[in-house]
């Protein structure tokens, strides 16, 4: 059944998301696949507060809760759950709109790999890149 949240829910989302959260894509290496490697999308939401965390869960009807030493953390990894999750939040994030952009346009190449098509690699190595840079990471 796809998520459809309400607005409420969808504004107290991006800005969890926007000031607690991060949006990534991470490389890992996978023996099954042609190229070596796998690009994994991820949400993440970092804090002390367990119930927060739990409403979070119980808003998006998915993810895992692990605790993380003083903290908890949050993590929906490389679901159709997390692509509804950005394509409603989208529009009410600011600081990380152009990281949920490069994680649409992740899945929609990943789709087309999944549809019987090359995955597009070298898009996926840039969208990667990209969003290490958008996140402060080194490229």
């Amino acid at each position: 059944m796809p998520l459809i949240l309400n607005e409420c829910d969808t504004g107290w989302l991006a800005g969890l998301i926007d000031g607690e959260g991060c949006l990534c894509l991470n490389k890992h290496k996978d023996k099954h696949s042609r190229a070596g490697y796998s690009m994994v999308p991820t949400l993440q939401i970092t804090n002390n507060c367990l119930p927060l965390l739990q409403r979070v869960r119980e808003t998006i009807g998915a993810g895992s809760i692990h605790r993380q030493h003083n903290s908890f953390n949050y993590a929906l990894t490389s679901s159709e759950r997390l692509f509804e999750v950005l394509i409603q939040v989208k529009p009410f994030l600011i600081v990380k709109q152009k990281q949920a952009e490069i994680l649409l346009k992740a899945h929609a190449l990943n789709q087309q790999h999944y549809h019987g098509h090359t995955p597009h690699k070298e898009r996926l190595l840039t969208l990667h890149g990209i969003m290490r840079g958008l996140n402060g990471k080194k490229v």
